[in-house]
């Protein structure tokens, strides 16, 4: 019997957008017996999906020890999805023939046998189509589907889920920005249940406190992962930050909107490819951005309860973005941030036809110094430097270099096409095959 082993131990999104691969192994291989190893706090994600036959839970108490209890399943492929040296070191010391994942790291990296990089400097693919794209040399035929966790319920139509929280970064929205929403909910006819971490527990009596218990439902703390994924799916939209239970949300099919509130958070790679809206607005930050360390709150404020409102209103009365072409423009104008460098010569309408559609648009002379640029490029968190001549010299690639030390997204470095593009179309699929062949 073939056996193969699919590695992902981190957050509960991560591992929800680790499922495609699973439904593609098992389509290629129909016969073989799929086992998935994560965390305990990740494990009720799958632990019913279709095609496992056995959820494995890490230990990392002894690496060794651990790595020859896995020995003994006598495991055919290992599949891991996540670039920490830990996992490409315990499938090698556990024995298994063939081991597929991301070699990036230079040593650990080349543990993998079938090893290719994860290629996070594409800005255009989203986390699961890079995990996808790492199956590429076992040389099967690759279904591009988002996650679906195949839980068919029936939803309440009356009722929204409202996250509070998030872990591990600095995504917390102020808790008293809730307050008109909900309001405006339940004047609209609409029950609110309230979902998040044990860690927001407190936000989440202070919330329900300031309304009649009838109305909202405070479940903060509350759920185990089983049962938030099962509230999650008796609701008929959510909203709430990048986080696990927005890809839970976004999986189970619902209508979501969401806070992409850092530098770190982009949609192109982790928005939910459900109907949606996300919201991120334009701020100056002059900050490196380490989002778990950071105590600022520009980010964080910089939606406002009044947006979030306008967007609810648009989800729940069927609207939002819905169709691959539209989301991916969407998530383009909440993702880019553009430095058009000029030269004094190759000028074309681009910056004109981004700033018409609202994009965070940048002009400036190329003789400014790179300090000036570095700190310009990390205050308005530049992913693409598109040089206006039809080459690019030693001093833009010295830039791009540069800050891609201090910037999240490792920045494009482009130059004006060959054939003048006129409509935005054009113009985001032109910086799409720019990054996908960087």
């Amino acid at each position: 019997m073939f056996k193969i082993l699919v590695a992902r131990c981190d957050a509960i999104g991560d591992v929800v957008l680790a499922l495609p691969v699973v439904d593609n192994l098992k389509a290629a291989y129909p016969d073989a017996e799929i086992y998935f190893l994560c965390s305990e706090r990740t494990k009720d994600v799958v632990i019913n999906y279709p095609g496992i036959k056995e959820v494995l839970v890490e230990d990392r108490s002894n690496f060794f020890s651990y790595a020859n209890r896995l020995r003994k399943y006598r495991f055919d492929l290992y599949v891991s999805l996540w670039k920490e040296r830990y996992y490409a070191y315990l499938g090698f010391f556990a024995g298994i023939p063939k081991r597929l994942g991301p070699n990036d790291a230079y040593f650990s990296g080349r543990l993998y046998n079938l090893g290719s990089p994860l290629r996070e400097n594409i800005l255009t693919k989203h986390m699961y189509e890079l995990n996808l794209d790492l199956l590429a040399p076992l040389g099967i035929k690759i279904n591009y589907s988002y996650p679906d966790l195949k839980i068919k319920t029936k939803p309440d139509s009356d009722l929204v889920a409202v996250a509070v929280g998030a872990r591990g970064a600095n995504k917390l929205w102020p808790p008293k920005y809730f307050i008109p929403i909900i309001k405006w909910l339940n004047q609209k006819g609409f029950k609110v249940l309230l979902i998040g971490g044990r860690e927001e527990a407190e936000i989440g009596e202070w919330i329900v406190n300031q309304f009649t218990i009838d109305k909202v439902i405070n479940k903060v703390g509350k759920l185990e992962l089983a049962e938030t994924i099962e509230a999650i799916s008796k609701c008929s939209a959510f909203l709430g930050s990048d986080s696990g239970p927005m890809h839970i949300a976004a999986a189970l099919g619902l209508p979501v909107v969401a806070f992409f509130f850092t530098k770190n958070q982009k949609p192109l790679r982790w928005g939910p490819l459900t109907r949606n809206i996300v919201l991120h607005e334009k701020y100056i930050c002059p900050i490196v951005c380490r989002s778990t360390e950071c105590n600022k709150n520009i980010c964080i404020e910089s939606v406002t309860p009044e947006q979030t409102i306008d967007a609810l209103s648009k989800i729940l009365e069927g609207g939002g973005f819905r169709d691959r072409a539209e989301i991916f423009t969407h998530w383009c104008h909440k993702s880019f941030n553009i430095l058009f460098l000029e030269k004094g010569w190759g000028r074309n309408n681009i910056p004109g036809i981004l700033k018409s559609y609202g994009f965070n648009v940048h002009i400036k002379p190329l003789n400014f110094n790179l300090r000036f640029l570095k700190n310009y490029i990390v205050a308005n968190n530049i992913n693409i430097i598109h040089v206006l001549s039809n080459s690019i010299g030693p001093l833009e690639k010295l830039l791009q270099i540069y800050a891609s030390n201090f910037v999240p997204s490792y920045p494009l470095l482009t130059k004006n096409p060959k054939k003048e593009l006129n409509d935005l179309k054009s113009i985001l699929n032109y910086y799409k095959e720019g990054f996908q062949s960087q």
